[in-house]
């Protein structure tokens, strides 16, 4: 005899697995920061990180993670040294406290990523992604740098991709 199993009970079971690997990006609810004075935008992820004051010269803002290890920093500048993109990616990765184990550069923007040892909340060394999109006229520049603990990499992998998708070029000639 046949025994007939509910199709609620399998997809049960599914979402409680995929709750339990800490399926990022499902539940979380993202919100978009526009900056006035640079002219680029970014969707940030609400549930994850508070947004802290505006500095004084509203360039940006920095996001503490609610998990009290992880930070994004979200700024835009303008490109004062008048660097190439390479040039730039090169300034970038000169941190005696970092070390580049991904880089790419294309025409108007760049990534870095790798680990970054510092004073951090629980110790140790951060994964840290930074992603720098440049106007047209490479003068001015919008930027996110995230870090986060090794043992969350699987968590913020899909935020970095989204953090990474959304950020716009600043506004420029």
């Amino acid at each position: 005899m046949r025994r007939h199993v509910p199709l609620a009970a399998p997809l049960a079971l599914a979402l409680a697995v995929l709750l339990g690997l800490g399926f990022a990006g499902a539940a979380e609810r993202w919100t978009r920061y526009e900056n006035a004075r640079y002219g680029y935008a970014i969707d940030v992820p609400v549930d994850l990180f508070a947004m802290g004051p505006a500095p004084e010269n509203n360039d940006g803002r920095d996001f503490d993670g609610v998990d009290g290890a992880s930070h994004l920093a979200v700024w835009g500048s303008f490109n004062a040294l008048e660097l190439s993109v390479e040039g730039y990616a090169d300034f970038l990765a000169d941190d005696p406290d970092t070390t580049v184990t991904y880089r790419v550069v294309r025409d108007h923007w760049l990534v870095l990523s790798g680990y970054r040892r510092g004073d951090f909340a629980g110790g140790g060394e951060r994964i840290f992604y930074t992603k720098a999109v440049f106007s047209g006229d490479l003068s001015t520049v919008s930027h996110f740098d995230m870090t986060y603990a090794k043992a969350a990499k699987r968590r913020f992998d899909p935020v970095i991709r989204r953090l990474s998708e959304s950020l716009t070029a600043p506004a420029g000639d």
